[in-house]
């Protein structure tokens, strides 16, 4: 279990199906804000979660592996972000 950022990550272990690395919005006052989200699907059993300079590790298996977001998502948020922007822009002009 992790707070990272307004958000709960927790590793849902299982032995006779896959693990599951998720992650549970926290609002404010410290309630379930009601979001939820799978990072991870494993067939390894997931272990210990840890930060570390920013970035997320998790042990599945034998090893230790560092969480990196694809960078397709990265690309669609960069868009939807110029994209709202673009539209306030005109918004205000007209």
């Amino acid at each position: 279990m992790l707070i990272n950022n307004g958000h709960l990550l927790l590793s849902l272990s299982s032995f006779s199906t896959s693990s599951v690395l998720a992650s549970f919005g926290i609002a404010s006052d410290g309630t379930y804000n009601g979001s939820s989200s799978t990072l991870l699907d494993d067939s390894d059993r997931l272990g210990d979660l840890r930060m570390h300079d920013g970035s997320l590790y998790f042990s599945s298996g034998d090893g230790v592996f560092e969480l990196v977001p694809e960078p397709g998502a990265a690309s669609l948020m960069f868009i939807g972000t110029a994209l709202l922007l673009g539209g306030s822009w005109r918004k205000l002009r007209s």
